[in-house]
């Protein structure tokens, strides 16, 4: 049983490896923010520009970013030269969760980060069911 675990793990790391070492668009290993999951995806930012540049000056504040109760890690995660501004380049050259584009349209919008957020917010809330101890502990059958 443990020869089998150990071979599915050195497996899973075999195939991962590729698309570790592959660079990413641009050329950089890892992108423009440093190293990112394989499955992470770049989007297409000009739609998501459009929807949050509410005074429509080509760049997104941080009160526009605020204004939509949208995450503040986010915003400084992406505002690479540190101006409290984002443009389109620090958007488009983002790294984001392969699952925000649910419809795989390779488009950032407003709704699929809102949408996103929430998700993440509901993972992190307190509840479910405690799991079961383990092998010695709480619950395991006395023998």
């Amino acid at each position: 049983m443990h020869f089998c675990k150990m071979a599915v793990a050195i497996i899973g790391m075999a195939l991962a490896v590729p698309c570790l070492a592959q660079n990413a668009p641009g050329g950089a290993p890892g992108g423009a923010t440093g190293g990112h999951n394989p499955t992470d995806v770049q989007l297409k930012g000009d739609k998501f520009l459009a929807q949050v540049d509410a005074n429509k000056d080509g760049k997104i504040s941080k009160a526009e970013w605020k204004a939509l109760d949208l995450p503040d890690g986010v915003f400084t995660r992406m505002d690479t030269d540190k101006d409290d501004f984002l443009t389109l380049k620090e958007i488009e050259a983002n790294w984001y969760p392969g699952s925000l584009d649910t419809n795989k349209d390779g488009i950032l919008t407003l709704e699929k980060l809102k949408a996103f957020d929430a998700q993440m917010k509901n993972m992190k809330a307190p509840g479910g069911a405690p799991g079961a101890g383990g092998p010695g502990g709480p619950d395991s059958p006395q023998k």
